[in-house]
């Protein structure tokens, strides 16, 4: 049985979106919700339920994808499993 952890909306994404807390140093399973493949990530820091979770690495100022668009620019290089909010991505709104 899945025990899927975080949610993919695009398979063109670079995060998923945490459907628990998710805790240092686990492993974490999640689901691409168009195609339905799974995927494991390294959690590398603490990620809060409904935060963003990096699946893969970002260079600094590369655009940032969540359901298969823009949603902002990362301010320095992301790697996955890291935590992906306001303090390493400057949205595309302001």
């Amino acid at each position: 049985m899945e025990n899927v952890v975080f949610l993919v909306h695009n398979s063109r994404d670079h995060v998923g979106v945490a459907t628990v807390d998710l805790e240092k140093g686990t492993t974490a399973q999640g689901k691409y919700l168009d195609v339905g493949a799974t995927l494991t990530v390294e959690v590398s820091e603490g990620i809060p339920l409904g935060h963003k979770l990096s699946i893969t690495r970002i260079s600094g100022d590369q655009p940032v994808i969540e359901y298969g668009q823009e949603i902002g620019r990362a301010i320095h290089e992301i790697q996955p499993g890291n935590h992906v909010h306001t303090h390493n991505i400057k949205s595309m709104r302001w």
